[in-house]
């Protein structure tokens, strides 16, 4: 458990000693959503192999119990042996709070962390946030379908 911003935020986490071959198992219990800007999210096996006729919806939510690290690389488990690459989802808690701006206007980012640059959250405004999500390190909350603004940039109502 860990304080953002001021939310209490827990997580749920049991280290599984499996370091072979550098692959270690974590069990983290987390809920992940596929980037709605791909147009499905692709699958691998617990070696970091593609599984070949299955694939994830794009903006779709999934339930992940353990991630894996295989090679320095993050994956998350979202069935018995199929994973998804951590840079294809992010983590999120469901919220349903109001967020307000502060005196200036905000960037917006999209689920992949990037820069959205032809609008912005105008100064002094309230938005309805659903989601707290967790990008690239980074706490966020959600204002619309793909578009997340800096907790730490704004205000919770």
């Amino acid at each position: 458990m860990h304080k953002n911003n001021g939310e209490t935020v827990s997580t749920s986490s049991h280290e599984t000693t499996a370091n072979v071959d550098n692959t270690s198992i974590k069990h983290v219990q987390r809920i992940l959503a596929t980037n709605p800007d791909n147009t499905e999210t692709v699958l691998y096996n617990i070696e970091g192999q593609k599984v070949g006729d299955r694939a994830l919806g794009k903006n779709t939510s999934w339930y992940s119990d353990q991630e894996l690290t295989l090679n320095e690389k993050l994956y998350y488990r979202v069935s018995t042996n199929e994973w998804v690459d951590s840079n294809d989802v992010y983590s999120y808690e469901s919220k349903n709070i109001v967020v307000k701006t502060q005196s200036s206007a905000q960037l917006l980012y999209t689920a992949n962390g990037k820069k959205i640059t032809n609008r912005e959250l105008a100064p002094n405004t309230a938005w309805k946030a659903d989601r707290l999500a967790y990008i690239n390190d980074k706490s966020y909350y959600r204002v619309a379908t793909n578009e997340f603004v800096p907790i730490s940039d704004m205000i919770v109502k």
